[in-house]
């Protein structure tokens, strides 16, 4: 009865995935990041705590992003700026690195 919410463990689970979100967004990897985030939300929820996430990227504009990716491994770059063009149209602020791309709501 003591040990009905251990929150140390709670909070350590929760850092836990978010670590894991940041290294598939350094990997690249949008879309298991995407999923890690949505169990943080959920967990989050289920604790009690709020996050204050303006908005979520839908999932239209994060396959146009990794449609962007992929336009810009085949060098069609073409492509990629009809993607980024459509994105920003969206009112994302998107951020192309190595890694990949990002998107922020702008």
């Amino acid at each position: 009865m003591n040990d009905d919410l251990n929150t140390p463990v709670a909070m350590g689970v929760l850092f836990d995935a978010v670590r894991r979100a940041n290294v598939a967004v350094d990997a690249g990897d949008n879309q298991t990041a995407a999923s890690v985030a949505s169990a943080v939300r959920e967990m989050c929820a289920a604790i009690g705590l709020q996050l204050d996430v303006a908005k979520d990227i839908d999932a239209d504009a994060l396959a146009k992003a990794v449609a962007l990716d992929a336009a810009r491994a085949a060098k069609d770059f073409a492509t990629a700026d009809k993607l980024r063009a459509e994105l920003q149209a969206l009112g994302y602020l998107v951020e192309t690195t190595k890694a990949g791309t990002t998107l922020r709501h702008n």
